[in-house]
């Protein structure tokens, strides 16, 4: 999900209630008021965040359970539309360990 502040988002922010938000892909740039401006993309992930989480939570948002347990059956008869599905697993990793 796309949010914006005025403020830099914490990377990890405990929400208080077993979940946090994980902020992602911090942009910072200036309004028409010479105000800092911050976009980036947020998802919510059960505490105690780890990094396994983060990655299933990020899977999540292009992803459901039932869509990789797909994919994984597919593998051999659509391999590009695997392989697209584990570069994006991959780069959720990366985002996760930024």
């Amino acid at each position: 999900m796309k949010e914006q502040s005025n403020e830099m988002p914490m990377r990890i922010h405990d929400l208080g209630d077993g979940r946090s938000h994980f902020n992602y892909n911090i942009t910072e740039s200036v309004d028409e008021d010479g105000n800092a401006l911050f976009q980036y993309d947020q998802v919510v992930v059960s505490n105690p965040t780890t990094r396994d989480k983060i990655v299933v939570s990020l899977i999540r948002e292009k992803y459901t359970l039932d869509d990789e347990i797909a994919m994984l059956r597919q593998k051999e008869h659509q391999p590009a539309l695997f392989q697209e599905y584990f570069d994006f697993v991959e780069s959720c990793k990366v985002i996760a360990d930024e």
